[in-house]
């Protein structure tokens, strides 16, 4: 057994490298010198060349499936978030639940108290009471101004439309000044003014009398009644894209009594059901959003409440749609995001599977190596050289193929920090696939890989045993 160990020590495999000179004894350097382990990569590499492209489509499959997903999200988000552009950039429109809601107050910590003592009350939302909620909201610093509207799902001679009632100093502050194209802005509440197209589709003008049917949502009574159309205004605001009609700029406590009088509801009496929060400028729409919709507030008082502070049904702002857009097209594009995982998966796989593969075909190989004074960091910087050609092979073939196909089917170049995503991805794909042969080749004895024991066991007991 001695002889043959010999015997196969002084036999040249016809797999060794001429460039590698056996190493005079003594110190070493931790590392072998980079250009003795690139050749020695670089001539792997090309011995071993059909496990090379193998390894090299696998990894251009991936950063071509990296760039392609990354890019078609990218364009879905980026299609689909304009869509938020509401004109709403400063302000929140609230939609209130109704006029008017029950407010339980806990007098005492409903926390520490077993039985706490609470107060329940009429908390009307349109009021010009100075401790009403319309008050509370002006309060807020954040809030420069609320403006209350109201916007009716009415019965036109056309179809079904919906009426949007605001003081003249919202609509003057959003709709440009030469909106009004024809006649003038709705005065009183007996008014209305159309947008240009729909008043031509209709056959309207001005001085023309508008029928329309009110239907109350709580009832759902109805009562006809007629406009008269007092104007015609052109406006792209997303805000004023149907009826116009009139609030007044004051609202007095006559607009705040009990609904029993007013069944059925008509145009001129149902309550403003809306808030048109103007936001200060280094205040955010979600915050107000959420201090809107907040429970488990105390008040003023020193009273808990445990619901929200408005009775809100929904709001409308650019931020707040843009968010809701972005989290819908996440979740849609999670689907995504698993052929991204999937293909890296299966790009990992072929490449721990191509580099064992190569491991023990070279077991020889690195038994000279070892045996002529290459250790496991002049291993490993062999193998990792392998992996940052092949890695760049790869990196640079799946680009090729990714600008190939998306640049022609959408029209954009590769942005570069997606490149810079898809190469840093593609290299720690790589490196994890090749940390299990490089410790095996550095923990494997040459006695190990001369006599053909089987390494991948021998390792495995090894790392057991510590």
């Amino acid at each position: 057994m001695k002889r043959r160990l010999l015997q196969l020590r002084e036999e040249r495999p016809r797999d060794v490298p001429a460039t590698a000179p056996p190493r005079p004894a003594g110190k070493r350097p931790a590392w072998p010198p980079l250009e003795e382990a690139s050749q020695l990569a670089l001539r792997n590499l090309w011995h071993w060349r059909t496990r090379t492209i193998i390894l090299v489509c696998l990894t251009a499959l991936a950063v071509a499936s990296y760039l392609a997903t990354s890019m078609f999200t990218a364009e879905t988000m980026a299609g689909l978030v304009p869509d938020a552009d509401l004109g709403l950039s400063d302000l929140i429109v609230v939609e209130l639940a109704d006029w008017s809601y029950l407010q339980t107050r806990f007098l005492d910590d409903p926390l520490a108290v077993e039985i706490p003592r609470t107060e329940t009350r009429l908390r009307a939302l349109v009021t010009d009471e100075p401790d009403g909620e319309l008050a509370l909201l002006l309060a807020n610093p954040a809030i420069e101004q609320c403006y209350v509207a109201r916007r009716l799902t009415l019965q036109w001679p056309w179809g079904t439309d919906e009426l949007l009632s605001a003081p003249a100093a919202l609509i003057d502050g959003i709709m440009p000044p030469d909106a009004i194209v024809a006649g003038r802005g709705p005065a009183n509440m007996a008014e209305v003014a159309l947008p240009v197209d729909l008043a031509a589709r209709v056959g309207l003008s001005v001085g023309d009398k508008v029928a329309y049917t009110a239907i109350d949502p709580l009832t759902t009574a109805k009562s006809s009644h007629t406009l008269d159309l007092v104007g015609l205004y052109e406006s792209e605001h997303p805000f004023f894209g149907g009826a116009l009609g009139w609030l007044p700029d004051g609202y007095p406590a006559a607009y705040v009594t009990s609904t029993q009088d007013h069944y059925p509801r008509t145009l001129a009496t149902i309550e403003p059901n809306m808030y048109v929060i103007r936001v200060a400028e280094d205040v955010g729409a979600t915050e107000i959003a959420h201090w809107l919709r907040e429970t488990g507030y105390i008040d003023s008082d020193g009273c808990w409440h445990f619901h929200e502070r408005y009775p809100t049904v929904r709001l409308w702002n650019d931020a707040i749609a843009g968010d809701a857009l972005m989290t819908g097209v996440g979740a849609q594009t999670t689907a995504l995001g698993g052929i991204i995982l999937l293909s890296l998966s299966f790009v990992g796989v072929g490449a721990l599977t191509m580099f064992l593969l190569g491991f023990l075909d070279r077991r020889r190989e690195i038994a000279v190596l070892k045996a002529v004074g290459f250790g496991g960091p002049d291993i490993a910087a062999v193998f990792g050289l392998e992996v940052v050609y092949t890695g760049l092979a790869g990196l640079a073939v799946g680009c090729l193929l990714s600008y190939g196909l998306l640049s022609g089917w959408l029209g954009r170049a590769l942005p570069a920090a997606m490149v810079v995503r898809a190469a840093v991805v593609t290299f720690i794909v790589l490196g994890l696939a090749a940390l299990l042969p490089i410790a095996m080749a550095g923990a494997a004895t040459v006695t190990e890989l001369l006599v053909g024991r089987k390494v991948i066991a021998v390792f495995r007991q090894r790392v057991s045993a510590r």
